[in-house]
């Protein structure tokens, strides 16, 4: 048995090739990038700085008490610690070299129209979602829950899901638990 052959089936161990498979030229890892990485850390920042802004001037319906949370809380948490992380990388770039990206995956068929799709909808559901209530015979629907619903089956689907259980179930009880917790029970008006 070569080398070569040797080389082959100890990498099809780790999981990384196929046996019998040989390394073509699209397989080699992209060069570190310093560049793209503080371009990366910068736009997280200034869109994590752009969130705890908006975070501040959400409407109030009342006025926390002592002890309490407002509405503005966990979006504010949320954008702070996001800005506090891009702010952190942002400081490790600059200190030390770009990191290797031997372990990215290479770009797949398929995968940037499915980044499309994706945007697509997730642009739809934001749109049909600020319907908030329809009437539908007599009727009057909220519209997160069913949209909501939608979106995920669809998204499901557009990502290999093809049992009922992925397309019928996970969305059904996903929309339901987020409508319920936050619907209803949170009384956030979705």
């Amino acid at each position: 048995m070569s080398s070569e052959h040797v080389a082959v089936d100890a990498r099809a161990v780790d999981g990384t090739e196929m046996v019998g498979e040989q390394p073509g030229p699209d397989d080699t890892p992209p060069a570190p990038s310093r560049a793209m990485e503080i371009a990366v850390a910068v736009a997280g920042a200034v869109l994590m700085g752009t969130a705890l802004v908006l975070a501040q001037q959400i409407e109030l319906r009342r006025e926390a008490g002592p002890g309490q949370i407002d509405a503005r809380f966990w979006p504010t948490l949320l954008a702070g610690a996001g800005l506090a992380a891009a702010l952190g990388r942002l400081v490790v770039v600059l200190l030390r070299a770009a990191d290797p990206r031997d372990d990215l995956e290479r770009i797949r068929s398929g995968g940037p129209l499915r980044l499309g799709l994706t945007l697509v909808l997730t642009i739809a559901f934001i749109a049909v979602w600020e319907l908030r209530e329809v009437v539908l015979l007599g009727y009057e629907l909220r519209v997160f829950p069913y949209a909501s619903a939608l979106l995920l089956a669809a998204l499901a689907w557009l990502y290999g899901a093809r049992t009922w259980q992925s397309l019928l179930l996970f969305p059904v009880l996903t929309a339901a638990l987020t409508y319920g917790l936050f619907g209803v029970l949170l009384r956030i008006p979705l």
